[in-house]
């Protein structure tokens, strides 16, 4: 049986994913991306990367580095169409500044 171009061509390039998220989750995002730059002592972390990085979780194939829980979850958002925050965000809930105070007086406390 003859092999067709369909089977020959293989994509190597990246593809690109687009999504409309609420301004509430894109600063909910953001906010964590911030917090785990901090914590990883990184300039930064890209909301692409962990969008990547939960991609990652989500479709990892060996059972035993799944994330418990994960894929019922998301799961269960999808069937309810819920994309919404189950509990307030640090910064609904005004705990936001405690948070990079903390992270500030741990580093003045190492030096």
């Amino acid at each position: 049986m003859p092999v067709t171009a369909v089977e020959e061509t293989i994509r190597t390039t990246p593809i690109r994913v687009t999504v409309d998220i609420s301004p509430a989750l894109h600063k909910a995002l953001k906010r964590w991306c911030n917090g785990a730059a901090l914590d990883l002592d990184l300039t930064d972390v890209a909301l692409a990367g962990a969008a990547r990085a939960l991609v990652a979780e989500l479709t990892e194939p060996d059972p035993t580095k799944q994330l418990p829980g994960l894929e019922e979850r998301v799961r269960a958002r999808l069937k309810a169409g819920d994309y919404t925050h189950t509990a307030p965000t640090q910064a609904q809930a005004g705990s936001a500044a405690p948070r990079s105070r903390r992270r500030r007086t741990a580093r003045t406390e190492a030096q």
